[in-house]
Formats: C-alpha cells, structure tokens, sequence
C-alpha cells in the first residue's frame, strides 16, 4: 500500500509546486517504493513457494515416481520409490532404468525393455522383493520441454499388490475346491468342454475318468468327517503324482473326482487307472488315530464320436464307474461302445 501510495503523493505535490526547489521527487520515491517491493515478495516467500510445494508434494506422494532423461538414466526419485526399490538410493543418480529393475524380476526387466519412451503406457507386473512379490501397476509418460521436445520419461510406481492378491484369492474360490485345492465341479467343466471342442477339430483322442472313494460313508461314520476329509485329500495327493501337466483334475461332488485326459485312449487311460487304483490301495493313510485303509473305484471312457457332449461322456463314465461299485469296488471297468466291461490289465 505504501509502494502504491508514495508515487501518487510525490506526484501530486510537484504538480502543486510544493516540493523543494521545484524539483520531481517520483524517481526518488520510486527507488524507495521498488525497495519495499523487493522486501514484501522477500518476506512472504512469493518466489520460493512454488518449489518448496513442488518438493513437497513430490515427497509426499504414495505412489512412487521415477524420473529419467532421454537415455533411460535415472535423473530424480521420490521417498516412494525408494521404499519400493531395493537399492535406490543417492547414488543410483545417473545409473541406467534397466539396472534398478535388475533384480525385480522379468516382468519388470521386460517393462524397461519394451516401453516405448514417447508414448503413455500402462502395465502391471509382478515385482520380486527379498523375501514376498509385489505386484505393481506401471504407468509412463514422457517429460516435454515447453517449446514440445521429449526432455525424458517420468515413471509412476503404485502398489496394486492388495487388489492383485484379492483378485487371486476370489478366482481360487471360484474355481478351486477350497478342501483338496484341484478344480471344482463348475470349473472343471468350462475347461473339458473347451478340450473336448479342441480334440473334436483336431481329431485326437481324449478319455474321461469318474472314481469314487469306497465306503466313504462308512469312514465318516466310523472316524468322524475330519478324517474323512483326510481320506478325500489323500485320493487328491495319490492321483495328482500320476497326471501329467495338461490333465485336468477336479472334485465332481462329494467323494467323487474326475479326470480328463487329452490326446489319451481308452486303453492308456485304463492303465493310468488301474496305476491309481493299485497305489490309492497300498498306500495306507496313517492318521493321529490310527491308520485307515482307503481305495476307489473307477469309470472310464473315450471320446469316440466328434458329435458327442460332455454330458454324454460323464453319463457313460458313471455307468461305467457304477459297475465297478456294484461288482465288489476297487476296480476299474470301460465303456467301450455302449459296452461295460471289466479291465484286467496283462
């Protein structure tokens, strides 16, 4: 106010001619008044403010942010980005993107690799810490110079591991038997019916395997559900070292379990059974109480006719694994051109 006001006072005084010796004070006052200027900006920090937000904003930020020049070495880092990079530090300055996410695994290499510097990407990858992965979303943008040229790429790290992990544990429940941990009845059928289309166009061979644990009823009634839960595990754990990587393994109800097995006969898959049978029975399930004897009984079935349905296979598998229940269990019987018969292996 009193930079505003001096100038006009000293003005008007010299038009009134009241000033000593007729002389023009404004160019006096006005080197006085700039020296109140300089000292209010001065005082109120009007030139520091913006950094000093600037700075503490980029601090404060949870996401972390990576700043690097046109030759992917890194030029500036916030707090962040140190938390969530193992070894940044002062003296990363300078070092190349590609040697900070080194260690972080290849979906994080992949990204430095692959990303495109002048053009916004997106992306998230699996990070590899000391001892858990992280899962983080990457989003890139490159820095542009007022006059419009790329001057660098800033990088922005957030943390998505929570969202990642919840995502995952929502598919196991959706797919997964949450008490043998193999595919549940719904899923399993999404994925042979997807195999069952598959070997119909390719015209390969594929067979369906349906066994029920034995006297199941009996072990629950005899021991109490928990270790008829452990009988049910045990199943899961001595078909699982048999399968091969490809086949699908999945609770269809209860004490029942089946197995789809692409580009295998009935006869490969006759003897896959019986393998399962003879060592479900000799492997003995020893348990706080005691040990119980467990063994099942079998179904199996091909895929012959392009035309056929999954319903259609799973039909003749049950009546197949039906026979074996009615003659005497722990046995394994085929389906073989609406025929059951009995396998006995050579």
């Amino acid at each position: 106010i009193i930079g505003l006001s001096l100038p006009t006072l000293g003005s008007f005084l010299y038009l009134m001619g009241l000033t000593p010796y007729g002389m023009d004070p404004v160019p006096i006052i006005m080197s006085l008044t700039s020296s109140l200027y300089i000292w209010a900006i001065l005082s109120r920090g009007m030139l520091t403010a913006a950094p000093i937000a600037r700075e503490n904003l980029f601090e404060s930020m949870r996401e972390g942010v990576l700043v690097t020049d046109r030759s992917d070495m890194l030029v500036d880092y916030n707090r962040a980005a140190a938390d969530m990079i193992e070894g940044l530090n002062s003296s990363s300055i300078g070092k190349p993107l590609a040697q900070l996410f080194l260690n972080a695994g290849k979906d994080a290499l992949s990204y430095v690799m692959d990303a495109e510097p002048l053009l916004r990407e997106e992306r998230e990858v699996a990070w590899n810490k000391a001892e858990e992965v992280c899962y983080y979303q990457i989003r890139s943008s490159p820095v542009q110079k007022q006059e419009g040229h790329i001057a660098g790429q800033m990088i922005m790290l957030i943390d998505v591991t929570e969202r990642i992990l919840l995502q995952e544990k929502l598919r196991q429940l959706a797919t997964m038997d949450s008490l043998t941990g193999i595919y549940n009845r719904s899923y399993f059928l999404e994925l042979s019916r997807a195999l069952l289309a598959r070997s119909a166009s390719l015209r390969s061979s594929l067979s369906m395997i349906l066994l029920d644990v034995d006297f199941f009823k009996s072990i629950n009634d005899r021991y109490g559900h928990q270790y008829g839960d452990q009988a049910l595990q045990h199943i899961v754990q001595v078909c699982s070292r048999h399968l091969r990587e490809g086949d699908l393994f999945g609770r269809y109800g209860g004490e029942e379990f089946v197995i789809c097995l692409p580009e295998t006969s009935l006869k490969q898959a006759a003897l896959l059974c019986e393998t399962i049978r003879a060592d479900i029975e000799q492997s003995t399930l020893y348990t706080v109480i005691g040990p119980i004897n467990v063994t099942a009984s079998f179904g199996v079935v091909e895929a012959l006719n392009p035309e056929a349905t999954l319903e259609e296979l799973l039909s003749e598998a049950d009546h197949a694994l039906y026979s074996s229940k009615r003659n005497g269990r722990n046995a394994v019987h085929l389906s073989q051109r609406s025929e059951i018969i009995l396998f006995k292996p050579v």
